[in-house]
């Protein structure tokens, strides 16, 4: 990493919260708020033919088919209705700590982003000036950024501090990706194409290598993984202080890593499949291949052979959760990775999950899960066998548990 000291200011937004109470539509008062109504979505009363309810800790977020948060056990139990009917949301996600759930909120007129209080039901919005799509959390839950679309077609990332209440503009451009540091106290953002910068919370700036074909860096334990382009080739790159090539990458390439940054799993776009070649310093890794990438070793492993999907580590990192396509048009498929593939059934998924969610999967891999805090289940919108609503699959179970209507999920961490 080369510090490039150049030094920038989060601008204030000035914009005050708008304060709602759940229980109380129109209200502006949080102090008092009434407790939410217990409000079950679904009956999970089993009967001798249904599969056995799935035990796994955490709570699900969900978002209803009115539009409404909903927060329930896993096993579809204690389900709570926890936002106003008066208000839509969009794709509500946990903090870290499980406290509160940020989601996008309102119509086109009366954008925001929601700070949903889950213990006391109350609701704080800070007004945007246009619709908010994404949000990601520091880790220590002090802190939320956020995009919105800003003018001439580029995006606004935004920092809410929620100690302070201060709302500050971080940057802007298109598309732009970020990764909070694992202490909560910087973001590494790749912003349009030719972007990759680190910024401490003071605002100082350093700009890491020409970045390559990928959308979202990922700044784990270890370091910041990310494709930079060095020497005339393509690499992939950890980089802690200095920046140490892992492998050479050809063409497009979509990751995640594990948290303490051990293991990596990539998945190559590029038509032309690669060579290995582990005599040289730098090896080049399988193209057209979803691989496993050991760290510390080196080594690798071919996980699956038809990249076009999406993966996502479980919290502790032995498990992979792989999506691709099934085998009737239309249809997705889950399997589990950990040494070998568990194959699940196929489903069909929402449009939502289609378009809004898989292309980007890189980045929602860091700001939210699907996946239990155990590792042993995890949850997703679809309609199976010609029934809708929020599945829960345990990894050792033969079928998924559907557990509410609905068209988003997400797994708390705790």
């Amino acid at each position: 990493m080369k510090p490039g000291t150049t030094r920038v200011r989060w601008r204030l937004a000035g914009a005050a919260l708008v304060v709602l109470s759940a229980c109380s539509p129109g209200g502006n008062s949080t102090t008092s708020p009434a407790a939410p109504e217990a409000t079950t979505t679904t009956s999970t009363t089993a009967s001798a033919a249904d599969p056995p309810q799935i035990d796994a800790p955490g709570s699900l977020a969900i978002l209803d088919n009115a539009g409404r948060v909903v927060v329930m056990n896993p096993n579809g139990s204690g389900a709570r209705v926890i936002t106003s009917p008066d208000n839509t949301y969009f794709q509500p996600i946990w903090s870290p700590d499980g406290s509160i759930i940020a989601a996008g909120v309102g119509e086109v007129d009366t954008p925001g982003l929601a700070l949903i209080d889950v213990s006391r039901g109350t609701v704080e919005v800070v007004p945007t000036d246009q619709p908010v799509f994404f949000a990601h959390w520091s880790s220590d839950a002090s802190r939320v950024a956020f995009l919105s679309n800003g003018v001439g077609g580029l995006l606004d990332m935004t920092v809410h501090d929620l100690d302070t209440s201060e709302t500050a503009l971080f940057g802007q451009g298109s598309p732009f990706y970020f990764s909070w540091s694992p202490d909560g106290d910087g973001l590494v953002s790749h912003v349009g194409v030719d972007v990759l910068d680190v910024t401490s919370q003071d605002g100082f700036v350093q700009s890491l290598t020409a970045p390559g074909l990928f959308q979202a860096p990922q700044w784990t334990e270890a370091g910041i993984f990310h494709l930079g382009v060095e020497g005339g080739s393509q690499q992939l790159l950890l980089t802690a202080g200095d920046s140490i090539p892992l492998g050479i990458v050809s063409g497009r390439a979509m990751f995640t890593a594990t948290a303490d940054g051990s293991r990596i799993a990539l998945a190559t776009l590029s038509a032309q499949d690669g060579v290995s070649a582990r005599l040289q310093s730098i090896p080049i890794l399988p193209a057209n291949r979803l691989i496993v990438l050991d760290v510390a070793t080196g080594d690798w492993e071919i996980v699956s052979r038809n990249p076009r999907g999406a993966f996502f580590w479980s919290p502790g990192g032995e498990h992979l959760l792989i999506i691709e396509r099934g085998e009737l048009a239309g249809t997705l498929e889950w399997s589990v990775w950990d040494g070998s593939i568990t194959s699940y059934g196929s489903f069909q998924p929402p449009a939502e999950f289609v378009g809004a969610f898989l292309p980007f999967f890189d980045q929602y891999a860091q700001s939210m899960t699907l996946w239990a805090p155990d590792g042993a289940a995890f949850a997703y919108p679809a309609v199976t066998d010609g029934v809708s609503g929020i599945w829960v699959q345990g990894v050792e179970a033969g079928a998924p548990v559907r557990v509410a209507d609905g068209s988003w999920v997400s797994w708390s961490r705790d």
